[in-house]
């Protein structure tokens, strides 16, 4: 079995964004999500608990994007362990690329 790179490992509690509702209720100070905007920089806290809510407990921000707000351009996530760490893998980037 193959081992897996770094950019393919992520910490079980950022599975979903139900593990991550529930790091939040453990009150563990580690925690963290953000959106970044890799086109005008704007940076924000997600709100994983909306997210439960409007997606589901199993819906999983790892490998996603969303488009920005303010300018249309692509937000990517980041969750903080020490510090913030992306939540897409090689393949992601590769896939973002090549579609419109």
């Amino acid at each position: 079995m193959a081992h897996p790179s770094s950019s393919d490992w992520f910490p079980s509690w950022v599975q979903t964004v139900g593990a991550m509702a529930d790091k939040r209720a453990t009150g563990w100070t580690g925690y963290g999500v953000k959106g970044w905007c890799s086109e005008c920089g704007l940076s924000r806290e997600v709100d994983v608990e909306r997210l439960v809510r409007v997606k589901g407990r199993d819906y999983s921000l790892i490998g996603r994007r969303s488009p920005c707000p303010r300018c249309g351009g692509w937000v990517r996530f980041h969750f903080r362990s020490g510090v913030y760490r992306p939540l897409w893998r090689d393949r992601d980037i590769e896939r973002w690329l090549t579609s419109k």
